[in-house]
């Protein structure tokens, strides 16, 4: 078998994971300051509002206006530099200690890194090439010639379609073994979190936090009060180390 395709790889969510805060709220405050380009987009709100609170997989749709109103018919050079400059914020204040820490850790071990996130590539895709990521799964956006058509390309890779965008990344680059590690935050990514050999729950949300306890899932906390691991601390079921605090 081929050595990349043997080597262990360890899948970290994005939002709430490895940063403090999630970043397309954080996009989307910062795109108010150069004035929303398409505000009449805005009418579209509540129905696509209510359908997301609705339906995890009407949320793509809500995710879309929302971008569409910030950015729709901005050019991709536009795009390219407000994200750049929106990851370079992101690593200088917005990454979580623990997280560093875990990402370090497995890449010292040999680890391959992918990050799988809902947020959108353009700038996930920057953020986790800077923390050293292998690959990066991200949400799409959908592109008119060169500038942004305001809708989303493929799948808001949320709940089952990150499940599946992980496991056809690992049939493709891993010979379809499981991840030896997967981190996330939040109770929609469970079905990727089961994917793995050895699942987080990292800062985890209520209902998160109950389907770990229920399962035997470690819980970790990697935020400002983070502190390093003993050396000869392990992940539950494993004698890979466990990166962060219970």
């Amino acid at each position: 078998m081929n050595e990349a395709r043997s080597t262990p790889v360890a899948v970290f969510d994005l939002d709430g994971t490895v940063t403090f805060d999630d970043t397309l709220r954080l996009v989307l405050r910062q795109g108010v300051r150069h004035l929303p380009a398409r505000p009449w987009s805005a009418a579209f709100l509540p129905g696509t509002w209510l359908a997301a609170r609705r339906d995890v997989a009407a949320r793509g749709a809500f995710k879309a206006c929302m971008l569409d109103i910030m950015f729709g018919g901005r050019s991709r050079a536009w795009m390219e530099r407000f994200a750049q400059d929106f990851a370079d914020a992101i690593l200088a204040q917005g990454i979580k200690p623990g997280a560093q820490a875990a990402i370090a850790r497995h890449r010292d071990e040999g680890d391959r890194l992918l990050l799988a996130t809902a947020s959108p590539e353009l700038w996930a895709g920057r953020i986790g090439s800077a923390l050293g990521f292998d690959a990066v799964l991200g949400t799409g956006l959908a592109w008119h010639g060169e500038r942004f058509a305001g809708r989303l390309e493929g799948p808001n890779l949320l709940h089952e379609e990150k499940r599946r965008a992980v496991q056809r990344w690992m049939a493709e680059h891993a010979g379809g073994a499981a991840p030896a590690a997967a981190y996330t935050d939040h109770h929609h990514d469970l079905p990727m979190l089961l994917l793995a050999e050895n699942p987080v729950a990292v800062d985890p949300t209520e209902r998160l936090a109950a389907e770990a306890a229920a399962r035997g899932i470690p819980i970790v906390r990697w935020g400002r009060d983070w502190t390093a691991p003993p050396a000869d601390a392990t992940l539950a079921g494993s004698d890979r180390p466990r990166e962060g605090n219970p």
